[in-house]
């Protein structure tokens, strides 16, 4: 528990780090506080500035803008892996050191995309998805749902560019478009979603129960459409064009013939296709077609994955 010696100084201590100022924040923690350290809070504030000490060092050392950009997202991930479980303990000095690390890369991605020219400019979609991301981290939803539509224009087909879309939505309040967008993405490429940066209460549900039972990051991404149709929480559904319907059997031709010719990728081959059968189902439904097409794919699904058939039919 917080001790009140502690508190005005630790209100120091988050101002410092809102700003990334670890250095600063770690010499006032060991001038001032140094006698209690048996505060858990900062312990954790010790521990936050060490990590971003080095990290921040190493950064500084490269030149490209884009890379260091890129590098305070992937030093944010491996932030959090290590701090496991703790971090729930600690939100004050998470939020501060979030901001900090966020808005530093913000100014990054928001310099380069100011100097962004004609001859450049496919990379003006992942720029602004970026930007998006920072938004999101420090709170901005509505903002990072604009950049994210921005993005989503030349992007269509962007998977990760949906899921964030998804998880915007679902932080703004829309739960409608938010599963609508989350399946899309899933259906699109689950292995192209960086998961560890979507934080909607309804999305992070849903992976947690998909990874008790998948606890291999990409064979959870494969069942997160299939598992959420089946748990009822992406069951938005949209027509599709008569274009879309020929790719998806397509699509349907091509990941049953390999999984006959490479049954070692058959953790993450199966979800995909059965994933694949659920929307030709939709389609047919929202078509009236003929029941025997419908049972002729449901019978696919049962040769595949007997428990899912039972829970999709049940």
């Amino acid at each position: 528990m917080m001790s009140i010696y502690s508190d005005p100084k630790l209100a120091k201590v988050y101002e410092l780090l809102e700003t990334l100022e670890v250095e600063q924040a770690k010499e006032f923690l060991s001038k001032e506080l140094v006698n209690d350290l048996s505060n858990p809070e900062i312990l954790f504030c010790l521990k936050t500035c060490g990590f971003w000490i080095i990290r921040k060092g190493e950064i500084c050392e490269l030149t490209e803008m884009f890379e260091k950009a890129e590098r305070y997202l992937l030093n944010w991930k491996d932030f959090i892996d290590l701090m496991g479980e703790d971090i729930k303990a600690h939100e004050q000095c998470l939020y501060s050191i979030r901001k900090g690390v966020f808005s530093t890369a913000l100014d990054l991605y928001q310099s380069i995309l100011e100097q962004t020219t004609s001859q450049n400019s496919s990379q003006v979609p992942l720029l602004e998805a970026r930007i998006a991301l920072c938004y999101k981290e420090v709170g901005d939803y509505e903002l990072a749902k604009k950049c994210l539509e921005e993005a989503h224009k030349n992007a269509r087909d962007n998977a990760q560019i949906l899921a964030e879309m998804a998880d915007c939505y679902a932080l703004c309040g829309d739960d409608k478009m938010s599963k609508l967008l989350f399946r899309e993405a899933f259906f699109i490429a689950p292995q192209e979603i960086d998961i560890k940066f979507l934080e909607s209460e309804m999305f992070c549900r849903l992976y947690e129960k998909v990874k008790q039972k998948y606890p291999d990051d990409a064979v959870a991404a494969e069942w997160i459409p299939v598992e959420g149709l089946l748990l009822g929480v992406l069951n938005v559904k949209r027509e599709l064009s008569s274009i879309e319907v020929g790719k998806l059997k397509q699509n349907i031709f091509a990941i049953d013939a390999e999984l006959k010719n490479n049954g070692s990728q058959s953790d993450l081959l199966i979800p995909r296709l059965i994933n694949n059968y659920f929307w030709l189902i939709d389609h047919y439904v929202a078509t009236n077609e003929d029941d025997s097409k419908i049972s002729d794919v449901l019978r696919s699904i049962k040769l595949l994955n007997k428990d899912i058939f039972e829970r999709y039919t049940v």
